[in-house]
C-alpha cells in the first residue's frame, strides 16, 4: 500500500516539474519569438510594425527582459533615423528596477546619444557617466569612454566642454572634456592657453593616458606656428553693420576650424579688426596689419565704400586683400591687390536673361524693380542682355522699396495690359517681404499664371537673424502663386555636395544657427587663401598672384573666377519653388 502511494506522489511531481518546464520553454520561446519579429520589422525599416510587435509584447509578458532590449533596439533604430523624440521615449520605458545591468547599460549610452545629437552635450555627459555604472566589461567601459571622447571633440562647445570639467573634478569625463578642450585650442593656434589645459590635465588626472597624446598635439603645433602665416580680418564687429560682420567672422572660423581638423596642424592664424562698417577704420585697420610682416593676406571689409577706401593701403603695401560681399562695379579696375568672390549684381540678371531665353523660352518681359543701386543694376544687366539675345522687354516699373502698397506700380502694369501690351513673364529683382506683397496684388488684378522670376533678394537668410531663406514662402499664404517661380542666389543650404553639408553642419554646431550667404562666401574666401598656403605660398606677391589666377574654383557659394584690380566672376544657384518649397535646378547656358 505504502509503494502505490509512493509511485503516485512521484507521478505527480513528475508531472508537476514536467508541466513547470513546459511552462518556462513556452514563456522562453514567446519571448524570443516576439522579439526575432521586432528585430526583423526593424531592419526592414517598417516601424508601425515594430510599435506593434512592442505592445503586444508588454500585454502578453510585462516586465521581461527581452521586451527590454527590444525596446532599446526599436529606441536605437529611431535615432539613426533622427527621429529623437520616439527614440527617448522609448528608452525611458525601460525602468531601472529589476532590470539587467547590461540593459540598463545601453539604455543611458541612448538617452546621452540623443542628448548629443540634440546639442545638449552637458545632459549627455551625465547620461553616459550612468552608463558607465552599469558597465560591466572593460571593453564596453573602454568603448563608452572613446565614444564620449569623440563626441567632446566633434559636437561640444567650449563652454560645454568647461562647464563639464568644472562639474565633474578629477572624475570621468572631464579628462575626456579637457583633452578635447585642449585639442579645440591647439587646432585654433592657441598653444599658451593649450598648455594650460595639459597642466590642469596633469593635476587631476595624474594617471590619465591622453596628457602625452596633449602634449605630443601641442608640441607638433608649436613647431609648425613657426611658419603659420597669418590672415588679417576688417570686418564690422560693432555699429551698423555687426549682424552682417557677425556671419562673415562665424563663416571664416568655420573654415579655419575644418582645414586645421583636416590638416592636424593650424593652417593660418587669424587677426582680427573692427572696422565699425566705416571706410575710415577699415583703413586704419588694414594700415595697422600690414606692419606685422607675418600678415600675407586681408579677408574684408565687406562694404564696398570701405574696399575702395582701402585701395591706396592695399597698393603702398602690396598685400592682398579679399572681400567676400562687396559687389559694386566702381571696384573693378581700382588696384592690383583688391579681390573679390561675390556675386555681382548685374552678372547675376545676365544669368536669369540668357536662362530665361535660352531654357525657359520667353521672349518678352516686364520687370518690376527697386529704385535703388541694386535694383537698376539688376534691371539694366537683365534689360540689356535680353535685347541681346533677342528678347524684349515691354514695360519697365520702379518703385522706392519703402512702400507697403504696390497698386500705382501694379496698376500701370494693368493699364498696359488692358491697352493690348502683353509679356511672356515678370523679373522681380526685389527682397522677399517686398516680393511676398507684390505677388498676391499681382493675383488680384488678375496678372496670374504667369512666369515669376526673381533676384538674390528672394533669399531671407540674407538678413534673418537665424539664416532661414524660406520667409517668402511663408509670408504668400497661397502658395501656389509661387509655384513654378524661378530666382538667382549665391548659395543652396540644402546640397547634397559634401563640402556645402559639411560646412553647414559645422557652422551649425559652432553657432547653433544657420549659415547664410555671407558666411558661405567669407568660408570660399578663407579657402581660396588657405590652398595657396598648402600650396607653400608665404609671401604677399606670391598670395597677390596666386588669388588672380583662379579660374572656376568649385566653392560652397558656387563655381569663382577672380582676375587681377578687382575682377570677379561668378555663377548663380538657379532655385526654383515647387510644392511649397525651394530646389536646386540644374542650368547650363
Amino acid at each position: 500500500m505504502k509503494t502505490i502511494r509512493f509511485n503516485k506522489i512521484t507521478a505527480f511531481a513528475a508531472v508537476s516539474v514536467f508541466l513547470l518546464l513546459s511552462s518556462c520553454q513556452m514563456f522562453a520561446s514567446r519571448e524570443n519569438i516576439l522579439y526575432n519579429q521586432g528585430a526583423n520589422a526593424v531592419s526592414a525599416g517598417d516601424f508601425e510594425t515594430a510599435e506593434k510587435i512592442l505592445r503586444s509584447f508588454e500585454t502578453e509578458l510585462p516586465h521581461n527582459q527581452r521586451l527590454y532590449e527590444l525596446k532599446l533596439l526599436v529606441s536605437s533604430a529611431y535615432l539613426e533615423k533622427r527621429n529623437f523624440g520616439k527614440a527617448q521615449i522609448l528608452a525611458r520605458q525601460v525602468p531601472i528596477q529589476g532590470t539587467e545591468n547590461h540593459i540598463l547599460a545601453k539604455k543611458f549610452e541612448l538617452l546621452g546619444d540623443v542628448s548629443a545629437m540634440t546639442g545638449n552635450i552637458f545632459k549627455a555627459a551625465g547620461e553616459y557617466v550612468t552608463a558607465l555604472e552599469y558597465t560591466e566589461t572593460s571593453s564596453g567601459e573602454s568603448e563608452l569612454r572613446e565614444k564620449t571622447g569623440k563626441i567632446f571633440q566633434e559636437k561640444a562647445k567650449p563652454v560645454d566642454l568647461e562647464r563639464i570639467i568644472d562639474n565633474y573634478g578629477g572624475k570621468f569625463p572631464a579628462d575626456e572634456a579637457l583633452f578635447a578642450l585642449g585639442k579645440m585650442r591647439v587646432l585654433k593656434g592657441d598653444i599658451g592657453g593649450s598648455r594650460k589645459i595639459l597642466e590642469k590635465y596633469k593635476e587631476k588626472f595624474p594617471k590619465g593616458d591622453k596628457a602625452e597624446e596633449l602634449s605630443k598635439l601641442i608640441d607638433e603645433a608649436e613647431k609648425s606656428a613657426m611658419n603659420v602665416p597669418v590672415i588679417g580680418c576688417i570686418i564690422p564687429l560693432s555699429g551698423e553693420y555687426e549682424g552682417l560682420g557677425e556671419y562673415v567672422r562665424n563663416g571664416i572660423l568655420t573654415a579655419q576650424v575644418i582645414y586645421n581638423e583636416k590638416s592636424g596642424n593650424p593652417i593660418a592664424e587669424l587677426i582680427f579688426k573692427d572696422s565699425e562698417g566705416t571706410p575710415q577704420k577699415s583703413v586704419a585697420a588694414l594700415d595697422e596689419l600690414a606692419k606685422d610682416n607675418r600678415v600675407i593676406a586681408i579677408l574684408g571689409p565687406l562694404r564696398s565704400q570701405s574696399l575702395k577706401a582701402c585701395a591706396p593701403s592695399a597698393d603702398k603695401n602690396r598685400i592682398p586683400v579679399i572681400s567676400p560681399t562687396a559687389d559694386a562695379d566702381y571696384i573693378t579696375g581700382i588696384s592690383d591687390y583688391i579681390f573679390r568672390n561675390c556675386l555681382l549684381p548685374e552678372q547675376e540678371a545676365i544669368h536669369m536673361a540668357d536662362y530665361a531665353v535660352k531654357k525657359l523660352n520667353k521672349r518678352s518681359f516686364a520687370v518690376l524693380y527697386t529704385d535703388d543701386y541694386y535694383g537698376r543694376k539688376l534691371d539694366q544687366g537683365f534689360s540689356r542682355e535680353v535685347d541681346k539675345q533677342g528678347g524684349e522687354v515691354k514695360i519697365r516699373i520702379s518703385y522706392s522699396g519703402k512702400e507697403g502698397d504696390y497698386a500705382e506700380q501694379i496698376g500701370q502694369l494693368k493699364n498696359y495690359i488692358n491697352a493690348g501690351g502683353k509679356f511672356d513673364a515678370i523679373y522681380l529683382p526685389g527682397d522677399f517681404d517686398k516680393v511676398a506683397l507684390m505677388i498676391p496684388q499681382l493675383a488680384f488684378n488678375g496678372i496670374k499664371e504667369i512666369q515669376l522670376l526673381g533676384s538674390s533678394g528672394w533669399d531671407s537668410g540674407r538678413i534673418s537673424s537665424d539664416g532661414n531663406p524660406e520667409k517668402l514662402l511663408e509670408l504668400i499664404d497661397e502658395t501656389d502663386l509661387l509655384e513654378g517661380a524661378v530666382f538667382t542666389d549665391s548659395f543652396y543650404p540644402w546640397s547634397n555636395d559634401k563640402e556645402v553639408k559639411e560646412f553647414i553642419e559645422k557652422y551649425k554646431e559652432m553657432f547653433s544657427v544657420m549659415p547664410n550667404v555671407y558666411a558661405a562666401q567669407a568660408f570660399d574666401a578663407f579657402s581660396i587663401i588657405a590652398e595657396q598656403v598648402k600650396k607653400g605660398t608665404r609671401t604677399r606677391e606670391e598670395m597677390g598672384k596666386g588669388i588672380s589666377g583662379l579660374k572656376k574654383y568649385k566653392g560652397i557659394s558656387g563655381l569663382i573666377t577672380i582676375g587681377d584690380k578687382g575682377k570677379s566672376g561668378k555663377e548663380p544657384f538657379f532655385i526654383r519653388i515647387k510644392n511649397g518649397k525651394f530646389e536646386l535646378i540644374n542650368v547650363e547656358i
